[in-house]
C-alpha cells in the first residue's frame, strides 16, 4: 500500500520533457512496484546489478524495518520514470539519516547504490525526490544522494535556504566483460585486482551472513 503521496510537482516548462507533471509517492510495499521496477532497471541501469529490484528489495527486506523503508516512486502520467530506494537510519540521540539501500548497513554487499531514472529523465527525477524530502524537513536530519554516471550533478537550487550541501566523496566503478569461467577471469586480471577479490570474499565472510555465487543468463533484473 502507498504510505504517502505528495502533490504533483510541475517541472520547468521550458524543457520539453518537463512540461508534464510528476507524482512522487512513498511506499513500504515493494511488491506493487516490481513489474515497473524491473523495466526501469533494464532501461536505466543495465550495467548495475545492484539496481535490480531482486537485489535492492531483498537487501531492504533483510536489513530494514518496515516503518523505516522509504522507497520513492516517480511517475510521469502512468509511467514509472524513477525509483529511489531510500530507508531511514536511526542513530543515538534521535538523529535520523536518509540512505539508499545498500549503504552503511553491510555496505560490503552493495557496490553501487543508485537512484534509478529512465533515460533522459535524470534531472527531473533527482530534483523531484529531493523536493519530496525538502517538504518534510522534520522527518530527517541528514540525507545522502549518490549521483551515478550519466546522471549529471547535484544542483543546490533544488534546496531551500534552510539546507546545507556537502560533497563527501567520489567512488570509481569499473564494469568488466566476464569470460565463461572463473579460471579464465582470474588469469586475465592484474595482481591487485585479484587481491581485491580476495578481500571482498573475506568481507562477505566477516559479515556473518550466508552467501553464494550463482550463474544467471539474460538481462539483468529478469
Amino acid at each position: 500500500m502507498l504510505e504517502e503521496a505528495r502533490p504533483l510537482i510541475r517541472q520547468n516548462a521550458g524543457r520539453r520533457r518537463d512540461t508534464t507533471e510528476l507524482k512522487v509517492t512513498r511506499t513500504g510495499d515493494l511488491a506493487e512496484l516490481l513489474s515497473g521496477w524491473r523495466t526501469l532497471a533494464d532501461e536505466g541501469a543495465p550495467a548495475n546489478p545492484f539496481a535490480a529490484p531482486e537485489w535492492t528489495a531483498t537487501w531492504l527486506r533483510h536489513f530494514v524495518a518496515d516503518r523505516d523503508t522509504a522507497v520513492l516512486a516517480v511517475h510521469r502520467a502512468d509511467r514509472l520514470i524513477g525509483l529511489a530506494p531510500w530507508y531511514v537510519r536511526r542513530l543515538p540521540g534521535g538523529v535520523r539519516t536518509v540512505q539508499l539501500a545498500g549503504t552503511l548497513r553491510h555496505p560490503e554487499l552493495t557496490e553501487l547504490p543508485q537512484v534509478l531514472t529512465a533515460p533522459g529523465e535524470h534531472r527531473s527525477v533527482l530534483r523531484a525526490v529531493i523536493n519530496y524530502w525538502c517538504t518534510s524537513p522534520r522527518d530527517w536530519d541528514w540525507l545522502e544522494l549518490p549521483v551515478g554516471h550519466g546522471q549529471g550533478w547535484f544542483e543546490p537550487e533544488w534546496l531551500g535556504s534552510d539546507f546545507v550541501v556537502r560533497h563527501k566523496a567520489v567512488r570509481p566503478a569499473v564494469v568488466l566483460p566476464l569470460p565463461g569461467d572463473e579460471a579464465a577471469l582470474r588469469s586475465g586480471l592484474k595482481r591487485n585486482v585479484n587481491e581485491s577479490i580476495r578481500r571482498a570474499r573475506n568481507r562477505l565472510d566477516k559479515s556473518g551472513q550466508p552467501w553464494e555465487i550463482t550463474t544467471h543468463t539474460g538481462k539483468i533484473g529478469r
